[in-house]
């Protein structure tokens, strides 16, 4: 058998790289096919709402963002540890990455499972766009349902933003 290398994790990385390349060969597809079904007018915007607060989506889409940063992070490791020859910085940016991943991951799981996250009152700015938006962004008027939910959304900011 080959030398493994120091770290010694070569088949446990690629077994890894692997299997989190099946998962997202599986679930990457959905969100598109969500979408053509959604521009194509097979689904309209409350089956949406139906398919996407659904339990059994919320998880697919935890699987799929778990998968996504194992495949990224073991890649990009991988690649660091080839090519950056100088190993303070290449210890620099494993973790920067992490942190980085780390940060990208607790955002797209609170966005799935809708956990607000704190926001500093001094430094964020106003989010017009989001907060004042009453219609579409193609000019179509919303849902009495989406409309509801978009004054949870102005209430949400105007508690946030003073």
């Amino acid at each position: 058998m080959k030398d493994l290398g120091s770290a010694h994790s070569g088949i446990s990385d690629w077994y890894w790289q692997r299997l989190s390349a099946v998962v997202l060969a599986v679930l990457l597809p959905l969100p598109f096919f969500l979408l053509i079904a959604v521009y194509s007018g097979s689904i309209d915007q409350q089956g949406l709402q139906h398919i996407v607060n659904h339990l059994f989506s919320r998880l697919l889409s935890t699987i799929l963002i778990a998968a996504l940063i194992i495949h990224a992070y073991i890649g990009l490791k991988v690649m660091i540890e080839d090519y950056v020859h100088v190993a303070g910085l290449r210890g620099i940016l494993i973790g920067l990455m992490l942190v980085a991943m780390f940060a990208f991951s607790i955002w797209w799981l609170a966005i799935i499972w809708g956990c607000p996250l704190p926001i500093n009152h001094a430094t964020a700015s106003r989010p017009a766009v989001i907060c004042k938006a009453r219609s579409c962004s193609n000019g179509f008027p919303l849902q009495e349902s989406a409309t509801q939910q978009m004054a949870g959304v102005q209430g949400f900011c105007d508690m946030i933003y003073g």
